[in-house]
């Protein structure tokens, strides 16, 4: 019973700290709540997911302000394509997948959960049908995660 509290307190600690590191302006203001978000190593650009109250996500790609590269939405109640890891094997992670005109644009986050450090990493992959045309990282220190709030 003891070791049940231990772990609960070490994964609710953990979620903690990771989402403490984000530091950009909040990209989700007057559409919902932020599921995740970061800003992409490569290019300083800024993803986020957010939420709303109908169960409706938006995908967000560009400069942190101003008008967005991209935006998409997906319901999460029909048609959602993501996965929840509740951290079976080494790595806790989550995806969720917006689809537009033959192209996929995967979001993610993983935890290491073995690695005493729990290194994380957050990511869009870009998919043109099977083919991946974009990989892109976020900087470990911008990542927000509650994607948690997608199911």
């Amino acid at each position: 019973m003891r070791m049940g509290a231990l772990f609960i307190n070490t994964v609710v600690m953990f979620f903690v700290s990771v989402n403490a590191g984000y530091a950009s302006s909040d990209l989700c203001v007057g559409y919902g709540a932020t599921a995740f978000a970061c800003t992409i190593e490569k290019n300083n650009k800024a993803v986020s997911v957010c939420v709303n109250d109908k169960k409706m996500m938006r995908y967000r790609y560009g400069p942190a302000s101003g008008t967005a590269d991209i935006e998409l939405y997906a319901s999460t109640v029909n048609g959602f394509d993501g996965f929840f890891n509740h951290g079976v094997g080494r790595y806790i992670w989550h995806e969720a997948t917006f689809e537009n005109a033959g192209y996929s644009y995967i979001v993610g986050f993983s935890a290491d959960r073995l690695d005493e450090n729990h290194p994380i990493s957050g990511y869009v992959q870009v998919l043109n049908g099977s083919e991946s045309v974009a990989s892109l990282a976020c900087s470990e220190n911008s990542i927000f995660n509650a994607m948690d709030l997608l199911y």
